[in-house]
C-alpha cells in the first residue's frame, strides 16, 4: 500500500516521502482504518530495489480481511511468523495515551473533579457522560462522520474563525500591512483543511477506536471546558451558567451544568441502554421521522446528539493536533 492516512496531521500520506521512523507516527489505512506498519524503502542482496510500503497487519475483523488495499500473502509454512516493530494494540495504546495528554494539558477543568465534592451533581453528570457515551460510540454515527466530510461544513467553519480575526477591510488596499495580513491569511487557511482532517480523525477515533473508559475520560474534559468557561447551553433552558456554587446544588442548577434537563437525560440514557432502540434512533433519526411512543424522547436524544458533537468539533478545532503523537 503505498499511501496512508498520517493520524497526527489528518492527511493522506505517501509511504515514499515519510522519512522518519515509524515511532514518530502513526499510519492508518483510510478504508478499514487498521495502524498500518511503515516499510522504508530497501535493496535486496540480488540488487533488486523495494519500493516503501504501507504494510496492513494480520486481519481481525471482516472489514479489516476483505480491505482492497490489503496485500495478501499465502504463507506457504504453517509455522511462519512476522514480527512487527508495533501491534496494533500497542500502536492506539500510544495514541489513546497521548491524546488524553493532550486533553488534561489543554483543558483547564475536570467536570467529574470539579463537582467531586457534590453526590448529587457528580451522580447526575456521570448519567449524562453515559449517555453520551452511548450516543457517540454508536457505529451509526459514520453517515454523521461523512455528511460533515461532504459538506465541508468543518472547513467553512474553520474559514469563518479566520477571516473573523482578520481586519483586512481597516487597511488601505495598497498598503504593505494589508499585503501582510492576506499572506498571513492564506497561509491560515492552507492549514484549515489540514486541521479539517484531523478533526475528522478525531471524530472517527471516538467513534470506531476509544474504550468506553477512554470516551467517558475524553467527554468529561471536554465538557469540563466548556463548564470552566462558562459556554454550556440549554436547549430548553435558554441561558447559560452563573455563579454557580460547589456545595450545594439544586437540580435546576444541575441542569444548567448539563445544559439539559435531567429527567430528559435519564429517561434517554435508559432507551439507549437497549441495543434494538439504538438502532431504532439512528435510523430515525437520518429520516427525521419518530413515529413510535417514544418519539417525544428520541427527538430530544437528536438534539443531545447534534449539541454534543457540536460541544466536540468547536472544541477539537482547537486542538493541538501537532503534538498529538511526539
Amino acid at each position: 500500500m503505498k499511501e496512508a492516512r498520517h493520524i497526527a496531521t489528518g492527511r493522506i500520506v505517501q509511504a515514499s516521502e515519510v522519512d522518519y521512523p515509524e515511532y514518530h507516527g502513526i499510519f492508518q489505512c483510510p478504508h478499514c482504518k487498521v495502524a498500518l506498519r511503515l516499510r522504508k524503502e530497501y535493496t535486496r542482496s540480488d540488487g533488486t530495489r523495494i519500493t516503501a510500503a504501507f504494510i496492513h497487519p494480520p486481519g481481525e475483523t471482516e472489514l479489516e480481511k476483505k480491505c482492497p488495499y490489503r496485500i495478501n500473502i499465502n504463507f506457504g509454512k504453517a509455522n511462519s511468523q512476522i514480527n512487527f516493530p508495533h501491534s496494533r494494540e500497542q500502536c492506539f495504546k500510544i495514541l489513546k495515551r497521548n491524546f488524553l495528554k493532550c486533553l488534561k494539558n489543554h483543558s483547564k477543568v475536570s467536570i467529574t473533579e470539579y463537582y467531586s465534592t457534590n453526590k448529587l451533581a457528580l451522580e447526575s453528570i456521570r448519567i449524562f457522560i453515559d449517555l453520551n457515551k452511548k450516543i457517540i460510540a454508536a457505529p451509526q454515527n459514520g453517515r454523521y462522520i461523512l455528511e460533515l466530510t461532504e459538506s465541508r461544513s468543518i472547513e467553512k467553519f474553520l474559514q469563518n474563525k479566520i477571516y473573523a480575526k482578520a481586519k483586512i477591510n481597516s487597511y488601505e488596499p495598497e498598503s504593505i500591512h494589508r499585503k501582510i495580513l492576506l499572506a498571513s491569511l492564506e497561509s491560515e487557511l492552507d492549514l484549515a483543511t489540514q486541521k479539517s482532517n484531523s478533526l475528522i480523525w478525531g471524530l472517527e477515533f471516538l467513534i470506531y477506536e476509544a474504550s468506553d473508559d477512554f470516551i467517558q475520560e475524553t467527554l468529561d474534559y471536554i465538557f469540563g471546558k466548556y463548564v470552566d468557561n462558562k459556554e454550556i447551553k440549554g436547549i430548553e433552558l435558554k441561558y447559560e451558567i452563573n455563579n454557580l456554587s460547589i456545595g450545594n446544588l439544586s437540580f435546576g442548577e444541575i441542569e444548567k451544568i448539563l445544559g439539559f434537563q435531567l429527567s430528559i437525560v435519564k429517561q434517554a440514557d435508559k432507551i439507549l441502554s437497549n441495543d434494538k432502540l439504538i438502532n431504532t434512533f439512528f435510523a430515525q433519526m437520518y429520516k427525521n421521522e419518530y413515529s413510535d411512543s417514544n418519539a417525544v424522547i428520541f427527538n430530544e436524544i437528536q438534539k443531545i446528539h447534534n449539541v454534543v458533537f457540536q460541544y466536540i468539533i468547536n472544541y477539537l478545532v482547537n486542538f493541538p493536533w501537532e503534538y498529538l503523537l511526539y
